[in-house]
């Protein structure tokens, strides 16, 4: 926790609905309820800013980790990124997925995330097509199942 009582309250909130949600089972409508909590939490400016969570000092570092809760069931971390505009280019990424689903919610300015799914390719090779960009700014969030590919 970041010993900032409002802060930890909030988090301990937040992770405390989450769990809720996963015991009951995961799906995609779990998953949607869980993306609206964590934009409305990102949504507390008192709490979500550049003063809380700054920039890394290296602009050469296009991101700076912040952990709020974790490791463990339910990680949860800030992310303050450069690639914002005004802050600097967003940095190449790789089409990925992740071991477990996932949320991320815009705080301020806004991202674009390619979403992908695997195709049958030439040779047996399976092939990656793009399929929809998803806009996340303030009070938007995006989830993903760990099969999901961005």
């Amino acid at each position: 926790m970041s010993g900032d009582p409002t802060l930890d309250a909030a988090v301990r909130g937040f992770i405390d609905e989450v769990e809720a949600i996963c015991d009951q089972g995961l799906d995609r409508a779990a998953l949607a309820r869980i993306g609206d909590l964590l934009a409305a939490l990102a949504q507390r400016r008192e709490l979500f800013n550049f003063e809380r969570f700054p920039l890394p000092e290296d602009e050469r570092e296009p991101v700076r980790v912040h952990t709020l809760h974790g490791p463990g069931r339910l990680p949860l971390q800030a992310l303050a990124q450069r690639h914002l505009p005004g802050l600097g280019p967003r940095p190449a990424q790789v089409p990925h997925m992740h071991p477990t689903w996932a949320a991320a919610a815009g705080v301020c300015g806004a991202t674009v995330d390619t979403l992908y799914e695997r195709r049958a390719g030439s040779a047996g090779a399976d092939a990656l097509e793009a399929v929809h960009e998803v806009r996340v700014g303030p009070g938007q969030a995006l989830t993903m199942m760990p099969q999901d590919i961005h």
